[in-house]
């Protein structure tokens, strides 16, 4: 399962043969069925997730009436996360939960600087999402309220 990851990092940053083993114990995998639930509104977001496999949705519930609203989908090889939430360690308003069964590898917020330390050029590309990710969220957010 890690294969995918190697290979979407490698897309962005060098991360040689002798490396990849130096990855490995960050990684958390996890094989879900349909409809599991990673993250619950409310609870505070511990991980990235990388869809391997699968499909994975972020959405909220409205107060009032308790319809849900997607804001998100990640697909094979893309990332998902409550970024502020995980960011700044504080309750999340969303749900990531998996749409179809899907195996996905998390890492874990209390691993990465372990991981930063172990690989070093993988720092500036998580930093890199870490702001953008929040600020096209809300663009995209402010964009629908209109």
């Amino acid at each position: 399962m890690h294969q995918a990851l190697v290979k979407h990092i490698r897309q962005y940053v060098p991360l040689s043969d002798e490396e990849v083993p130096l990855l490995l114990p960050h990684l958390r995998l996890i094989e879900a069925d349909k409809k599991a639930i990673l993250l619950r509104a409310g609870h505070i977001c511990q991980a990235h997730y990388f869809v391997a496999k699968g499909c994975l949705r972020m959405y909220f519930l409205q107060e009032d009436t308790e319809a849900e609203h997607i804001t998100q989908f990640a697909l094979e090889n893309w990332w998902l996360a409550d970024h502020m939430s995980l960011l700044l360690q504080t309750p999340s308003q969303f749900f990531i939960q998996t749409v179809e069964p899907s195996e996905i590898i998390a890492i874990d917020k209390s691993r990465e600087e372990a991981l930063f330390k172990d690989i070093p050029q993988l720092a500036p590309t998580a930093w890199i999402c870490m702001q953008k990710m929040p600020e096209n969220t809300a663009k995209r957010n402010s964009a629908c309220t209109r």
